[in-house]
């Protein structure tokens, strides 16, 4: 399933199209695909943080701290953190 982020950018992306062709039945200028595409660099952003955001939530609904410096627990942190990622992308597509 689409995040409500990815959905907008999707729109974004479309409306950038259909200004580039003219097809709006209008007759927007330049300015607005550049309003468009600044528009579709914060959605990025924002998709960005929500990434962190669910996988953050991953690694706490597990119980997951992260406070260990060994090279044991690095290597822990690593698997948790594809985990969380992995999570994520399922969730998300």
């Amino acid at each position: 399933m689409k995040t409500a982020v990815q959905q907008l950018i999707e729109r974004i992306e479309k409306q950038i199209e259909l200004s580039a062709h003219n097809k709006l039945g209008t007759n927007r200028t330049g300015d607005y695909r550049i309003g468009l595409n600044k528009a579709l660099s914060f959605a990025f952003d924002a998709l960005e943080a929500e990434n962190k955001q669910i996988v953050s939530a991953y690694l706490s609904a597990i119980g997951y701290s992260g406070n260990c410096e060994s090279h044991q627990m690095r290597m822990l942190d690593k698997r948790f953190l594809e985990q969380a990622e992995q999570y994520y992308n399922e969730t998300t597509n």
